[in-house]
């Protein structure tokens, strides 16, 4: 059974933390720690193993291309990649003093703890019509992809969650989002190797736009009370699910105008059709999300009060403000 904190953490990127925000959290509880560890064992039981796509047929983009299959060779390589990874990050971290170390280690087991929550609630009707899966290591470690989501369209999208800390520090997303703006202004989608269909179960590799999620440490902990307090109701109306949405909503909306304006930008086509099939769904299913919340005046309350944070407010404008910055590389690069 996964259990978080039971064996060493690493953290994938350096950081400097403010130790007070870690004390006394109600997931630093051992006991809560077991407890929601065992409520979210599904998610890592279906968890994709790259050893069992041994000999499957890997899926590309065009029909044409050669049928390849996973092979014994090429599946060892990658376990020793995520292994010699994580040996790197640990020699990393290891130079720190050990209260720093300890906060790293900590945040990101809050990471994961984040992502494997977020993807039970997205399973339990977070999003109408979606489907999640845990991404394996390999593409969590080589890719940066924690999950993918699969719409009842066939449509998928993938997302990393990360844990802001600081609402005036957005520093981390916005070099997430700029690596991933890097991708996408050259035309590019996510590759996630080692994919398992949530409905039939089929193994490939899938080709998916990805989103950078942030989240704080308090809606950690509003979502880990409602699942040891069992409060459904709290956990499908909890303002982070909209916050979420409107991170994703916000990401598409800049790369559709990105591509707009820029006509002659590599495989522009094939990208705005992409992100505008996902601009229906999003819009879709925050469409449904809002109609949930229509006749209960304190949920939409909360929506909105969380709308107007200062976390939230910082998210967006390092989401607007990583757009603008790849908008005038390009046009530099025209110029």
């Amino acid at each position: 059974m996964k259990e978080f904190y039971t064996k060493p953490i690493i953290k994938k990127e350096e950081e400097s933390f403010d130790f007070e925000i870690f004390e006394n959290k109600i997931i630093d509880n051992p006991d809560n720690l077991r407890e929601l560890s065992k409520k979210l064992q599904g998610v890592y039981n279906h968890r994709p193993d790259p050893e069992d796509f041994m000999g499957v047929e890997k899926k590309t983009m065009k029909k044409e291309h050669l049928l390849e299959c996973y092979t014994k060779e090429e599946i060892d390589s990658d376990l020793k990649y995520v292994e010699n990874k994580k040996a790197w990050i640990e020699e990393q971290n290891s130079s720190k003093g050990l209260r720093e170390k300890e906060n790293i280690d900590k945040m990101f087991a809050y990471s994961e703890m984040m992502q494997a929550m977020v993807i039970d609630l997205i399973n339990k009707g977070w999003f109408k019509n979606c489907k999640a899966i845990m991404t394996s290591e390999y593409d969590d470690y080589c890719n940066g992809v924690d999950s993918v989501i699969k719409n009842k369209t066939g449509d998928f999208f993938s997302a990393s969650f990360d844990l802001v800390v600081f609402s005036q520090d957005c520093k981390r997303l916005y070099e997430k989002l700029n690596k991933e703006w890097n991708n996408t202004r050259s035309g590019k989608l996510v590759n996630v190797k080692y994919f398992e269909d949530p409905d039939d179960h089929k193994k490939q590799s899938i080709m998916a736009p990805k989103f950078v999620v942030g989240a704080t440490i308090k809606d950690l902990e509003l979502l880990a009370k409602g699942y040891l307090d069992n409060d459904q109701k709290s956990l499908q109306q909890n303002p982070l699910k909209f916050f979420i949405i409107d991170q994703i909503e916000k990401q598409i909306e800049e790369v559709l105008d990105f591509y707009e304006k820029n006509i002659d930008s590599k495989n522009r086509n094939f990208i705005l059709e992409k992100y505008n099939s996902l601009y229906n769904i999003i819009k879709e299913i925050k469409k449904e999300a809002k109609n949930e919340i229509a006749n209960d005046q304190e949920a939409r309350l909360a929506v909105h009060e969380y709308s107007k944070t200062n976390i939230y407010g910082a998210v967006m404008k390092t989401i607007e403000s990583c757009a603008s910055s790849q908008s005038k590389k390009m046009e530099a690069v025209e110029a």
